[in-house]
């Protein structure tokens, strides 16, 4: 109810303060956002004080700041965050720029293998003319090659890495 000393408003009075239209208000005041004082009046700071409240709780739901939402995704990315860096520091995973440089080692060697294949082969050649004795010492040498690339150890890549500590598996679960 508005005081005594508080001015009333018309339907359309009020539509026209609050840039809406009559049925609008109607509509808010079916909603119970705005109440009336009698058939077709509004008190004026009341209502006025009671739409800004609506746009408030409208914004909140539909775009305004939830601080809660906010500090729980804030702490869900915290710990995500020293998940990783516990995993790297496990030697569990590995940073791009580790593995980068190990591949680019192994790589490196073998491709070297490979360019020097001829310069090594080509004397133990000399002088053979059988086909499988020939195909016998080119195969050797690219299987030789080859398992440089198959000796995968994954301690190479903790050696690369600066953020890995040897972690006792006993010490973990205590």
């Amino acid at each position: 109810m508005a005081n005594s000393g508080e001015s009333e408003v018309s339907t359309s009075e009020l539509a026209k303060i609050l840039g809406k239209t009559a049925r609008w208000i109607n509509e808010l005041t079916r909603e119970g956002v705005l109440v009336q004082t009698g058939r077709g009046k509004y008190p004026l700071a009341e209502s006025v004080q009671r739409y800004v409240e609506h746009l408030k709780k409208q914004y909140e739901e539909v775009g305004g700041i939830d601080y809660a939402f906010e500090k729980a995704a804030h702490e869900r990315a915290k710990r995500e965050k020293a998940e990783i860096e516990l995993a790297a520091m496990r030697g569990q995973m590995h940073r791009g720029e580790d593995i980068a440089a190990v591949m680019n080692d192994m790589v490196g060697g073998f491709r070297a293998k490979m360019l020097g294949l001829p310069s090594k082969v080509a004397p133990q050649l000399v002088g053979k003319t059988e086909t499988p004795v020939i195909l016998a010492i080119l195969t050797q040498e690219v299987h030789d090659s080859l398992s440089e690339l198959s000796d995968y150890d994954p301690r190479t890549f903790l050696a690369a890495s600066e953020d890995y500590v040897e972690v006792d598996d006993d010490e973990d679960s205590g």
